[in-house]
C-alpha cells in the first residue's frame, strides 16, 4: 500500500476558503513571527482570510500574544491529526529559517495543497518555485505576504501548482 491509502478518509473534508495553515513547532526558527506579521497584512486586504497555527513550542505564549489584535489567527496547540488539520485548509505555509525534509510539507503536497515555503534546505527538495508551490526568502515578511496574496488572487495558477505538487509527490518522494 502507498501512503495515499490513508488520505482517502480526508477527501470529503470541506476546505475553508482563504485559509492558511502552519504545522510545526511554535518557535522563532520556524518563521512564526514573520508569518503572523505577513498574515496581518493579508488580512487587511482579505478580512475573511484565516491563519490556523498547529503546534506547541517554547514561544507559543509569546506568539499568541503577538497575534492578539488579529481575530483571524487561531492557535490550536498540538494535533494528533495533522492530515485532518491540513485537509481543512487551502494553503500550507512553512516559513522556516532552516528545514530538514519536513513531514508536514510532504503531507501538504501529498494532499494537493497550495504551498508556500521558505527557500531553504529540505524545502528545495520538495518545492520548485512557481511549478508546484511558491518559495520565498526566509525572514522576509514582505515576500511572504506577497506570496500569500498571490495564492488567494491567482486561484487558477495556485490550483495548478497544487496539482503539480501532488504529481511530483507521486513520482518522487512518495510513490
Amino acid at each position: 500500500t502507498s501512503m495515499f491509502s490513508n488520505i482517502d478518509k480526508y477527501k470529503n473534508i470541506k476546505e475553508v476558503k482563504n485559509s492558511f495553515i502552519f504545522v510545526g513547532r511554535i518557535v522563532k526558527e520556524k518563521g512564526v513571527e514573520e508569518l503572523i506579521k505577513a498574515f496581518s497584512g493579508v488580512a487587511k486586504k482579505y478580512p475573511d482570510a484565516e491563519l490556523n497555527m498547529y503546534g506547541d513550542g517554547e514561544d507559543f505564549e509569546k506568539y499568541k500574544e503577538l497575534a492578539l489584535d488579529n481575530k483571524r489567527i487561531y492557535f490550536h496547540g498540538g494535533t494528533n491529526d495533522p492530515l485532518g488539520a491540513i485537509a481543512k485548509n487551502e494553503i500550507f505555509v512553512l516559513p522556516s529559517y532552516r528545514e530538514g525534509l519536513s513531514l508536514s510539507l510532504l503531507d501538504a503536497v501529498m494532499m494537493r495543497k497550495k504551498v508556500i515555503a521558505s527557500a531553504v534546505d529540505g524545502n528545495l527538495e520538495v518545492i520548485i518555485n512557481g511549478k508546484n508551490g511558491l518559495l520565498v526568502p526566509a525572514k522576509n515578511v514582505g515576500k511572504l505576504a506577497d506570496a500569500m496574496v498571490y495564492m488567494l488572487e491567482d486561484g487558477k495558477r495556485a490550483e495548478e501548482m497544487a496539482k503539480n505538487a501532488r504529481q511530483y509527490y507521486k513520482e518522487g518522494a512518495g510513490a
